[in-house]
């Protein structure tokens, strides 16, 4: 409780002492205002702003290159893919985790990339995760990277 009311009393004092400090001579907050120029000579001496790059970049790819899903990477950059093992290690088991959008359509990718079987390669509806039967990791982390994920 003390510790609590410490450092509420001192982060004002630390946001004080930030604007008052003379390394940040810069104001916090700047206004950016634009006036419409009625000569053509100022125009023409403004400087425009360089060219966007021509290749696309995946927000600006069009939407038909684009796959349906989108499979997030985890907070160290690794991608989602784990084993599990199920019934005392008789079981063995991938999941990719993290996926958003059509996760069918992931699945079917997946099921033709790895040549699996229907029964081999599941969503789990609950959790939305996929499983897929036996320990392929390096398989499914490579056609991930493929894809550009």
């Amino acid at each position: 409780m003390l510790r609590q009311t410490f450092l509420r009393r001192a982060a004002p004092m630390r946001l004080l002492n930030l604007q008052t400090s003379p390394a940040f001579s810069v104001p916090l907050c700047r206004r950016l205002t634009t006036s419409p120029s009625s000569s053509p000579d100022s125009s023409s001496s403004s400087t425009s702003p360089p060219p966007l790059s021509a290749t696309p970049t995946p927000e600006t790819a069009p939407a038909s290159s684009r796959p349906p899903y989108l499979v997030s990477r985890t907070p160290s950059l690794n991608l989602p893919v784990y084993t599990e093992t199920k019934r005392g290690g008789n079981k063995k088991l991938t999941v990719l985790k993290k996926i958003e959008g059509d996760a069918r359509a992931l699945k079917e990718a997946l099921r033709a990339e790895l040549k699996l079987e229907d029964g081999q390669i599941r969503i789990n509806h609950v959790t939305g995760h996929i499983e897929i039967a036996g320990f392929r990791k390096e398989d499914v982390a490579s056609f991930l990277a493929k894809q550009g994920f």
